[in-house]
């Protein structure tokens, strides 16, 4: 997984043509993302690009800092009854989960999420939840990337498959 940079994108017949360069940017450690229509389908990547493909540590690194954040967001960005902000920590943690790969989105989310109820001691719902996520992915994502994060939000189904879920495996 790695975060989208729009200028590094390059359609399917670019990336033929150019080939031998992009393979020189990548040896200089520039990361380009290969487009088929509007949907990126591969990142052309350095050899040492830094890539989690083992899924227990992935699995810690959530955990780590979903409890950690949220235990921080309780006592300090709970205000008026409701989260106000997440955290930039989160946010950039959820911003790159959502550009990657929405079924670990949803599972840092639920971690986070049932990590401030435990810390809170009470059910914290939709709406004293949304709006401090919304406000912790600004540091990342642009305004309609948030609202298509709002959009999966005002669904059901992470409030249904990931969220009672939390304690379920993450493969």
């Amino acid at each position: 997984m790695t975060a989208i940079t729009p200028t590094r994108m390059r359609s399917t017949t670019d990336a033929r043509n150019t080939f031998n360069e992009l393979l020189g940017d990548a040896e200089r450690g520039i990361v380009t993302h290969i487009v088929k229509g509007s949907r990126v389908v591969a990142h052309l990547v350095p050899a040492k690009a830094r890539i989690i493909d083992d899924s227990a540590l992935l699995e810690l690194l959530l955990i780590s800092v979903g409890e950690s954040e949220s235990a921080y967001a309780a006592e300090n960005a709970w205000l008026d009854g409701h989260l106000a902000n997440a955290g930039d920590s989160m946010g950039r943690v959820l911003a790159w989960a959502w550009q990657t790969d929405r079924h670990v989105f949803a599972r840092a989310l639920a971690i986070f999420h049932r990590g401030l109820e435990a810390a809170r001691g009470e059910h914290v719902g939709r709406a004293e939840f949304v709006p401090g996520i919304e406000t912790a992915l600004g540091v990342r994502l642009n305004d309609s990337e948030i609202s298509e994060v709002s959009e999966y939000l005002a669904g059901g189904e992470y409030w249904t498959d990931y969220y009672p879920a939390v304690s379920a495996s993450f493969d």
